[in-house]
This record gives C-alpha cells, sequence and structure tokens, in this order.
C-alpha cells in the first residue's frame, strides 16, 4: 500500500482537472481519522497552489473543511490533506430523488452559501 507523507492510501476517492484525491488514514492507530488526500496534478500552477493553501489555512467556517497537513507525493506532487467526511452526498441525494421539498432546498443551500461567503472573506 503506496503512502503520502505518513498517510496510507486506501482507495481513489475522485479526481477533477487539478487533482485526484485519495481516502488515507494516518498511521497504524486504528482508531485514527480518515482523511481525504488532495494530490494536485503535475503542471497546475504553483501560484494557485499556493492560493488555494493560504486559503485552507486561514478560513474559519463550520461549513468548510480546513487543512489538516501538508505533504508531497513520491512523484514530488503536492498534496493537501483535508478531514474526510462520511455520509451521504449531496450529489447522492440528488441523484436519489426526483424532487426536493422547499425547506430541504433551504437547508441544502443557507450553508453552502455562507460556504462561499467565507470563501470571499478569507480570500480577500
Amino acid at each position: 500500500m503506496e503512502t503520502v507523507g505518513g498517510y496510507k492510501i486506501i482507495r481513489r476517492l475522485g479526481a477533477g482537472a487539478r487533482a485526484e484525491v485519495f481516502l488515507g488514514h494516518p498511521g497504524s492507530d486504528p482508531a485514527a481519522s480518515l482523511v481525504a488526500i488532495k494530490m494536485i496534478r503535475s503542471g497546475v500552477d504553483q501560484r494557485s497552489i499556493d492560493d488555494e493553501v493560504g486559503v485552507l489555512a486561514r478560513m474559519s467556517s463550520p461549513h468548510l473543511l480546513g487543512l489538516v497537513d501538508l505533504a508531497t507525493a513520491p512523484d514530488g506532487r503536492p498534496c493537501l490533506v483535508l478531514p474526510r467526511l462520511g455520509g451521504a452526498s449531496l450529489a447522492r441525494l440528488l441523484a436519489d430523488r426526483v424532487t426536493i421539498e422547499p425547506g430541504e432546498a433551504v437547508t441544502i443551500l443557507t450553508p453552502l452559501c455562507e460556504a462561499v461567503a467565507a470563501l470571499h472573506e478569507t480570500r480577500s
């Protein structure tokens, strides 16, 4: 099993244009919390990586995941270690349901709007 910065890679969670995200476990303690390890793709602008790390390190919002750690992949790529949230995703909820009630929409959208506002405040 591959490790990154002391975190054991368990499996791939997903990928986007900038990074691949893996489920990781910090060391040998079975009670330790799982993490999401975001491995930045080669060729991503260093300034944008620095900006992302800076925002994650400075932000303070109950609706956003903060930076747990920074690591380096075996091939030298930077990795951001974030808390891993369990449970169902919003994408899964929307895929499984034909409609959602107005109250559910408010319950979903309010923290999302607050998270975006917190990001904008941190970015300023």
